[in-house]
């Protein structure tokens, strides 16, 4: 007899809009036709071994079991297969050949298990593969060929695991990946070079792990990267040239960080950024025309650092800006015409700052709408 909770968590998972629905139980396997698309699952099965799963399944659900091994073989008369979910687990190997078959497979859910490697070219049947989810596992270094084979995914998912290495040439393959999530790692990185296959690639994710500095060329290749979050990081220091292949990013996330000074040339490339976040790190120094190189820039979050003073050329060609966030800092000072060039700007905040402002300090600001300076 299928539970009811059994059945809501697989509705939840494999529902899909059709015309008609059959619906066959055999133990705890449940079998539906949904249109011409037959979904399997396994869901709290508590199988610890694979399970007989029909030929003609085109969806495999056997999360929540407790499976320990993926041997080689285990998948390959399942040639129809476009979904598999192996998600919470305890699969701690994975064999070469483990998904041998799945040659038409497009999502493959391994996220939430005990997996401390993967083997090269362990991915490499997996030709058709999109969405690859390897979250909350325990792996730590990623080598050269783990991806092999996997030319056409898009989606790839590291993230919560213990990732310190990732070889120069693991995403060798990976040629039209557009999202790459690997935030909550142990990532110091310093392998130059290691985006650059990432040609399609517009989103990454590398918050919230320990990386120190960015070197010029750290993002080469990355043409096309729209977001890149860099939040929650250990980061002191960014090399003047560090973002200067990022083209066409937008959103540029560097928040919870270290930096104490912003140098010229730092945003060089960086000409099509509407976001950039800098708040909550240890900004004490902004250099002269820091900001010239980002004409489109909408919004810069400055606030919680230790800035004292707002010099005349500290925002200059930011002639797009409309949101400028500085409260919670520790300004004294602010030069006759401090936002000059900020044509744009219509929300200024500078709440929790300075004693005193000179009315001199706004002139030029024609479209600001909004000022808060609470605390004076």
């Amino acid at each position: 007899m299928v539970s009811r909770n059994l059945l809501h968590v697989f509705w939840e998972t494999f529902l899909v809009s059709t015309s008609y629905i059959s619906l066959s139980f055999t133990g705890v396997l449940l079998c539906l036709s949904l249109g011409s698309v037959r979904c399997c699952d396994f869901h709290l099965g508590g199988y610890s071994r694979l399970p007989d799963i029909p030929d003609d399944c085109q969806q495999v659900g056997l999360r929540r079991n407790q499976i320990t091994h993926l041997h080689a073989g285990n998948f390959s008369h399942l040639d129809q297969c476009i979904l598999l979910d192996l998600s919470f687990n305890k699969i701690s190997e994975i064999e070469n050949g483990a998904f041998a078959g799945l040659n038409n497979l497009q999502t493959l859910k391994l996220f939430v298990n005990k997996i401390t490697s993967l083997i090269p070219s362990v991915f490499s049947p997996l030709t058709k593969c999109t969405d690859l989810d390897l979250s909350s596992n325990q792996i730590s270094t990623i080598v050269d060929g783990t991806f092999a084979g996997l030319g056409n995914l898009q989606k790839l998912n590291l993230e919560r695991n213990k990732v310190s290495v990732i070889e120069t040439n693991s995403f060798l393959e990976l040629k039209s990946l557009t999202h790459l999530d690997l935030r909550d790692n142990s990532l110091t990185y310093r392998h130059i070079g290691v985006f650059v296959p990432l040609v399609q690639c517009m989103d990454i994710d590398l918050s919230h792990n320990q990386i120190p500095a960015l070197q010029t060329d750290t993002f080469a290749g990355l043409r096309n990267l729209q977001n890149l979050n860099l939040g929650h990081n250990s980061l002191r220091q960014l090399s003047p040239g560090a973002f200067h292949s990022l083209v066409q990013c937008t959103r540029l996330l560097l928040n919870f960080n270290q930096i104490s000074v912003i140098k010229t040339n730092t945003f060089s490339g960086l000409n099509s950024l509407q976001t950039l976040y800098l708040d909550t790190n240890q900004i004490s120094v902004i250099e002269n025309l820091a900001f010239k190189d980002l004409p489109n820039l909408l919004l810069l979050g400055l606030a919680n650092n230790q800035l004292t003073a707002i010099r005349t050329n500290s925002f200059r060609g930011l002639s797009s800006l409309q949101t400028l966030g500085l409260r919670g800092n520790q300004i004294s000072v602010i030069d006759d015409l401090a936002f000059s060039g900020l044509v744009s700007l219509e929300v200024l905040g500078l709440n929790n700052n300075v004693e005193s402002i000179l009315s001199t300090a706004f002139q030029g600001l024609g479209k600001l709408k909004r000022l808060y300076v609470s605390g004076l």
